[in-house]
């Protein structure tokens, strides 16, 4: 199990005085002191705007189509570093009292599931690198019925009855035939490497703990039945996942073919200086596919925008190449695939020339809606749209159209003082109500990335800057410098024993630089 309490926790300090038969230390004896070693601070690679995006996102979209749980993943491809990781219902593990296993589980790396149709786009790329289909190739898809073991074993059928299509044509309208083809197409024991390779069947190594590694059946084993278990992995069924591992095998297409460990610490600092400690360096694994193969497959997942599945997702402004998923669900007791109980997904990619985000999306069981383009995409949609507001992220690629000149898009004014947000009201003509005492911004409604009416309020909740002096009497030195270090105060204190006095009333504003002298007497109870 991966923890951070060594990391967090550090080392207790002691020390050792002399005392008489009545606990009364000897002053003149000189203590022995061994000064504790403090834990560092643990710097994460989340983006905490970006994570909000996603959370608030992915709530809506499972609550939209009545799904019974939903996961989103937002990746750097070019160095692993996950920017957002959420899960829907949340639940608090801080209370974990009458919590199911099921409601404990981080569905982000223990979520095991077949991925279905966003898996065609790593069939296309590995057929592409070992040369064996090009984009000009015909594909016989059968009209949509196809025996690859001939009629007494496995059916593959499409939605749609296409006689032929090409390599863009089999992405864009996810046809399984044509999938399963062009995996055929290459040897299985080349194209089951291609796939650990690609991470799956084991652990990413991310540092969070009891990772479900997933099923990659291996052509030796008794487990792979020829000529089936190839086929139906190649657009996506008799193989299984989890998120992040598909998110970071998916990001070899958006970054270049090269697969990195996905990484969750930035880095290690002081928790007293500040200090850098130690880094969290990038951890490249492997090359899997070519530069060209891999520009090759992201030039075919664009038709999935333009044209194909996810042609309803198009967002004004914003380029972006993406693969939609719709997996049946497989039933243990049963032993068939259940008809209404899916698994729908998407991946994007943005912006689609070079991509700097994979942003993947898979919900649990909706019910309005089965496919991945209406219950995963609008997902998608709402967090591309609303990162590509902030230029921070270099993702607008021409003026974004609004529906009329008094409208006006949200900022973040959490954790920001007051008069930004007086100041950003006044050029806007926007009307504040505010609430609560100083000037430290603390909640914020609407939500950043929102556009609204001029005419609408923006609600803010504000408290005073580190939260006020606490009242520290009858507390010991190490509880009141505790407390007083949390909040940026300096302190300075006389004596021994409890806290009876201090300088700073409780309940103070405070500036970052105030110093706070503590009078200590008696002894603790």
């Amino acid at each position: 199990m991966y923890s951070l309490e060594k990391d967090l926790a550090g080392v207790d300090g002691w020390e050792l005085h002399k005392i008489d038969v009545s606990k009364n230390i000897y002053y003149g004896f000189i203590p022995e002191v061994t000064p504790p070693i403090h834990g560092y601070d643990v710097v994460l690679t989340l983006d905490h705007r970006i994570q909000a995006i996603v959370e608030d996102a992915l709530k809506r979209g499972v609550d939209n189509v009545k799904a019974m749980a939903g996961t989103a993943i937002v990746v750097n491809p070019h160095n692993g570093e996950i920017l957002a990781q959420a899960n829907y219902p949340t639940v608090d593990h801080n209370e974990p009292g009458g919590l199911t296993e099921d409601q404990m589980r981080n569905d982000v790396l223990q979520k095991s599931f077949e991925p279905g149709s966003t898996i065609k786009v790593l069939t296309a790329a590995i057929a592409i690198n070992e040369g064996k289909v090009k984009e000009t190739d015909i594909i016989n898809t059968e009209n949509g019925r196809y025996y690859p073991c001939g009629r007494r074993q496995l059916v593959i059928t499409d939605h749609n009855h296409y006689k032929s299509l090409n390599l863009e044509q089999i992405l864009a309208y996810s046809s399984n035939i044509g999938s399963a083809k062009i995996g055929q197409r290459v040897d299985e024991k080349i194209f089951y490497k291609y796939l650990r390779d690609l991470g799956f069947g084991t652990k990413t190594e991310v540092e969070l703990s009891a990772e479900n590694i997933g099923k990659l059946h291996h052509p030796a084993s008794d487990s792979w039945t020829k000529c089936v278990t190839q086929a139906t992995m190649s657009y996506g069924y008799g193989i299984s996942v989890n998120p992040l591992q598909l998110t970071m095998a998916l990001s070899v297409v958006a970054n270049g073919g090269k697969l990195f460990k996905p990484k969750l610490i930035k880095e290690y600092r002081s928790a007293q200086s500040g200090e850098l400690i130690k880094e969290n360096k990038d951890h490249f694994l492997r090359r899997v596919i070519t530069e060209k193969t891999a520009s090759r497959t992201r030039k075919l997942m664009k038709s999935v925008v333009e044209y194909g599945t996810a042609k309803s997702l198009k967002i004004n402004g914003l380029s972006f190449a993406g693969k939609t998923g719709t997996a049946e669900k497989w039933n243990n007791k049963t032993g068939k695939y259940e008809t209404k109980k899916n698994n729908s997904s998407f991946v994007g990619f943005l912006p689609a020339e070079s991509p700097q985000y994979v942003i993947y999306v898979v919900l649990d069981e909706p019910k309005v809606h089965t496919a991945g383009s209406l219950t995963a995409g609008p997902v998608f949609k709402e967090i591309a749209h609303r990162l590509s507001f902030n230029t921070d992220y270099g993702l607008t690629t021409e003026t974004l159209e609004v529906e009329s000149d008094e409208r006006i898009l949200i900022p973040n004014f959490e954790s920001k003082d007051l008069g930004d947000v007086l100041a950003w009201a006044k050029k806007n003509e926007v009307k504040v109500d505010r609430e609560g005492p100083g000037q430290l911004v603390i909640s914020q409604f609407p939500k950043f990335g929102s556009v609204i009416k001029k005419d609408l309020e923006l609600k803010i909740q504000t408290r005073c800057k580190w939260n006020g002096v606490p009242d520290l009497k009858g507390l010991s030195l190490k509880k009141a410098m505790a407390l007083l270090s949390e909040r940026g105060i300096k302190v300075n204190y006389k004596g021994e024993g409890i806290v009876t006095s201090q300088s700073l009333e409780p309940g103070a504003d405070l500036n970052e630089n105030d110093t706070c002298e503590l009078i200590l007497e008696g002894t603790q109870g």
